[in-house]
């Protein structure tokens, strides 16, 4: 059985290892073995001849149970029936089987520090069992003194006491152990969410952690919840589950989940039955969210430290969930016009630079007569006039273009997988939105475009400026209509 919230031993031998509990049961293996060489040199002498195979093969199967238990890092029901054996053929040809004690007291104490309290103490009555029956045996086999069946059965106490002892200093390492792996899951979650911008990315790394805390807490297992109109559906789960937690009743926790703290949380049989009969269960809100909430679970209490990790770790994300909103808030900011609201000049030209320049066109737009209307009605006309603008060639261009104020009165609209007369066609599309009258202040309001087209170049600035040299050349042959870099002007009905 393995240690409730303890990771395997390494299961290295010959290396001290760095982790507590691992090592703690390594130095206990060491001594059983230095124990081992000890006691059998303290009996070689008075050993009789029938015993020494008997001795030797029992030195092989303890030295073997103490490193598979060790390299496992968990204890094994074949090892305890071996330890108990192997001990009782050990102590029967013994001339003073209370010799066998000082290796079965180091058996005991690395014993201890595997499985559970449960295991532990069936061990040791097995072995003081062993030990026992081992010493009555050896009073007929090799003739040993009758006096040491009560020297060794007055040390069974002492047996039950030194176990009790050290299962519960064990424990207390378990404790420890459990505390350091939860806060390590915590630091490191914390590490991996610095500079973290991705929302889905900082929701994974959460996952890691939740998985951690519950392998870290006994028992433990987490169920990440979303409030629907009438469920809890899970979005996902941490601990050991039995199955994929499904759909819960809606009336498990409060409407408003954030709320939800504190909050009793009537047992749902289905979770019950999804996390292999949890009955005690708590719930957390989930800070920045109205719809998320985190059901713990446990056998019967949902242990305190699991709470409080929890609590921790929700803080984390929330944390890094508003840096990455405001994060994202910024880089919003940094690539979009603020009057317009459309991709400004460095969003256009990120676009071009990332685009194939096979089928692709810029169109480079500038408004005829905007100064008049500008200097006639006001700089806050004017802005209305360009947000209308920017509207409409919004609602001219397809789903995949972009289209952008570069600054003033200039607009840009980066075509893709397109070729040279559609490419033309959008333009004279363009002029003609753009020319429709405009309402502003009650009078109706004329503006023109002049449209430059050039094909995408490989060089961003190039594509640019020959998009603004076909639009100056359009500008040039009258205004209001659309010229493809290299080629004639096409003109645009008012």
């Amino acid at each position: 059985m393995t240690t409730p919230g303890l990771p395997p031993a390494s299961g290295v031998l010959w290396t001290r290892p760095d982790a507590l509990v691992e090592r703690t049961r390594w130095l206990f293996g060491l001594c059983v073995v230095a124990s081992l060489i000890l006691t059998l040199g303290a009996i070689a002498p008075t050993l009789p001849v029938g015993g020494v195979l008997p001795v030797a093969a029992a030195s092989i199967a303890i030295i073997a149970s103490t490193v598979v238990r060790y390299r496992l890092g968990r204890a094994v029901v074949a090892c305890d029936v071996v330890d108990v054996a192997a001990l009782a053929v050990f102590t029967a040809p013994l001339a003073v089987p209370a010799a066998a004690l000082g290796l079965t007291f180091p058996m005991l104490w690395a014993r201890s520090v595997y499985g559970g309290g449960r295991g532990v103490a069936l061990h040791a009555a097995g072995v003081g069992a062993g030990v026992l029956t081992a010493t009555l045996a050896g009073v007929h086999l090799y003739g040993a003194t009758p006096e040491h069946v009560g020297a060794v059965a007055g040390t069974l106490p002492l047996m039950a006491l030194t176990v009790a002892v050290a299962r519960h200093l064990a424990s207390q390492l378990f404790v420890r152990e459990q505390s350091r792996q939860r806060d390590r899951a915590l630091a490191t979650l914390g590490t991996q969410l610095l500079g973290l911008t991705d929302p889905e990315r900082i929701l994974e790394r959460a996952g890691e952690a939740w998985a951690a805390v519950c392998a870290a807490t006994p028992g433990l297992c987490a169920v990440v919840v979303r409030a629907e109109s009438d469920a809890l559906v899970s979005v996902g789960h941490a601990g050991a589950f039995e199955q994929p937690p499904p759909p819960l009743p809606r009336a498990m926790l409060p409407a408003d989940l954030a709320d939800c703290e504190g909050h009793p949380c009537a047992t749902a049989p289905e979770l019950v039955a999804a996390a292999g009969g949890r009955t005690a269960w708590v719930s957390l809100p989930v800070p920045e969210t109205t719809d998320h909430a985190i059901l713990l679970g446990a056998a019967q209490v949902v242990p305190e430290e699991g709470v409080v990790a929890g609590r921790s770790l929700l803080n984390h994300v929330a944390l890094a969930l508003r840096a990455a909103a405001a994060h994202e808030e910024l880089r919003t900011q940094a690539l979009t016009d603020p009057l317009t609201r459309l991709p400004n000049r460095t969003a256009f030209t990120t676009a071009l630079d990332g685009t194939d320049t096979a089928g692709g066109w810029a169109l480079f737009l500038d408004l005829d007569d905007f100064k008049v209307v500008n200097d006639e009605l006001g700089h806050a006309a004017g802005d209305r006039l360009l947000q209308e603008v920017a509207a409409r060639l919004s609602a001219t261009i397809r789903t995949d273009d972009v289209c952008a104020r570069l600054g003033g009165d200039e607009f840009a609209v980066l075509v893709r997988s397109s070729d040279r007369e559609e490419a033309r066609a959008l333009g004279q599309r363009l002029v003609a939105a753009v020319s429709a009258p405009i309402q502003l202040d009650g009078r109706a309001v004329r503006v023109g475009a002049s449209v430059g087209v050039a094909a995408l170049e490989a060089s961003v600035s190039q594509t640019l400026q020959d998009a603004d040299v076909a639009m100056y050349a359009a500008k040039n042959a009258g205004k209001n209509r659309v010229e493809l870099f290299g080629g004639a002007p096409v003109p645009t009905p008012a």
